[in-house]
């Protein structure tokens, strides 16, 4: 039998955690490591059963509720959240990231969620956080040319006025999902960096095979 754990945001848009199997009669406790907002709420449900079909809510207000359903299902002894993991939210990691900004927390938690302040134009802040980010995504000083083939993902965005996350995410996700951060390209290369590369990548594999 295979359930799953699914998290709903404010908008509507769900998001699974994870798809679990567990047989008939066995118990065995599930953890599950993600980020949730205030808003999200999670919920379990069976994916099938022996003959295909899903359980959904619906079914079971259809017989009157889950007293009167006599198929399998899943009993579910306990769930506990804890959080959040780290000790200051933004974690420093964040905050690293975006240097320059004001991060100001909502509400009196200094650990709850945050917002935060621009110091100057949206452009220019995520000039200065790409133009940090990507010497260590890409493992080398980048041309102004490369920077501003970036920043300029973020503009169209900022032009309708949305939000600054939405726009500075653009750029982050072209560099993390581009061939120079996610392979090496160093091959005939004798700079320093590209060395210093292949260095890392010789001690990861060494490590690897212990």
């Amino acid at each position: 039998m295979t359930f799953k754990v699914i998290v709903k945001g404010s908008g509507g848009q769900a998001r699974l955690l994870g798809a679990f199997d567990r047989d008939p009669g066995k118990s065995n406790p599930i953890e599950i490591t993600t980020f949730l907002t205030p808003e999200d709420s999670f919920y379990t449900t069976l994916q099938h059963d022996d003959d295909g079909k899903v359980r959904t809510r619906a079914v079971l207000e259809a017989i009157g509720g889950s007293k009167n359903y006599k198929g399998k299902g899943i009993f579910i002894r306990h769930q506990q959240v804890e959080g959040p993991l780290n000790e200051s939210w933004p974690p420093p990691s964040t905050r690293q990231l975006l240097g320059g900004t004001n991060l100001v927390s909502i509400g009196d938690s200094e650990v709850g969620p945050f917002d935060v302040e621009l110091t100057k134009k949206p452009i220019e802040h995520v000039r200065e956080i790409i133009g940090q980010f990507a010497p260590r995504a890409f493992r080398r000083p980048q041309t102004e040319d490369e920077l501003e083939s970036f920043v300029s993902l973020a503009v169209p965005t900022i032009e309708e006025g949305r939000d600054f996350f939405d726009a500075l995410r653009i750029p982050l996700r072209s560099m993390l999902s581009s061939p120079e951060f996610m392979m090496f390209d160093g091959i005939g290369q004798h700079d320093g960096y590209a060395l210093a590369s292949r260095l890392f990548l010789l001690s990861v594999e060494k490590y690897a095979r212990r």
